[in-house]
């Protein structure tokens, strides 16, 4: 199987931690690759960069989606992943779809550890909407800001700090500076830590092995809207 890990923001070195994520979780028959976010923002934090990410996100699947067979939208949200299914034909799965379903399954009680102060307000609204707020305890963020040099040791402290004060059952991380020193962070934790990436791999793998990939039937009718100022790929697509 293939499966494309798509970063919506423009940090190319995010893509290629992802990537290394992504193949380091998947079973050896699995191939991954990888696609960035042709414009926007390197580090969505705001409502507005999140929106601009899913048009990103869109373009960058385009143009890769025909030679794979499900898609990874490496960030932690909504990210149109519904909406990009049912126009790609193929299962589309964001890093909460993942983390979430997973915690969902064990029903285990959660916190969460976010990258930076800025991201706890978009964050706290997620397990809601997921369907995961029973378990959740709270949110403790990172307090020195990516890339900073001491960033690594900042997120350990936050780190033990979470697992002080909430005593959860598991640490969901998120965003592309905790996901790039998440095996560091499993060292000094005494209980699992979920990053996404890894999650998002073997869900999809399981997936794909029950049948459910694509592409799927019943693509919708030729549409009679007129299409300009896109990308190609995605412009075809929007059109056939």
């Amino acid at each position: 199987m293939r499966l494309a890990v798509v970063n919506p923001n423009t940090s190319e070195p995010s893509t290629r931690a992802f990537v290394a994520l992504a193949e380091a979780a998947a079973s050896p028959e699995t191939i991954v690759t990888g696609a960035t976010g042709p414009f926007g923002v390197n580090l969505m934090r705001r409502p507005a960069e999140l929106a601009i990410g899913v048009h990103a996100m869109l373009e960058a699947v385009a143009e890769h989606i025909d030679d794979h067979d499900a898609v990874i939208v490496a960030a932690f949200g909504d990210y149109g992943a519904a909406e990009a299914a049912d126009l790609f034909r193929k299962p589309v799965m964001t890093l909460a779809d993942a983390v979430f379903s997973a915690i969902r399954l064990a029903r285990c009680r959660y916190s969460i550890l976010a990258p930076a102060p800025p991201f706890t307000t978009l964050l706290g609204k997620l397990p809601a909407a997921y369907g995961v707020e029973d378990g959740f305890i709270g949110i403790h963020a990172v307090q020195a800001a990516p890339p900073d040099l001491d960033y690594a040791e900042s997120a350990r402290a936050a780190l033990d700090t979470l697992l002080a004060a909430d005593d959860p059952g598991a640490v969901v991380l998120v965003g592309p500076p905790l996901s790039a020193i998440a095996d560091s962070l499993r060292d000094a934790s005494a209980v699992p830590l979920l990053e996404g990436v890894t999650c998002a791999v073997r869900l999809c793998e399981a997936v794909l092995s029950l049948g459910l990939g694509g592409p799927w039937p019943g693509a919708p009718a030729s549409s009679a809207t007129t299409v300009s100022g896109l990308a190609p790929p995605l412009a075809r697509l929007l059109s056939r």
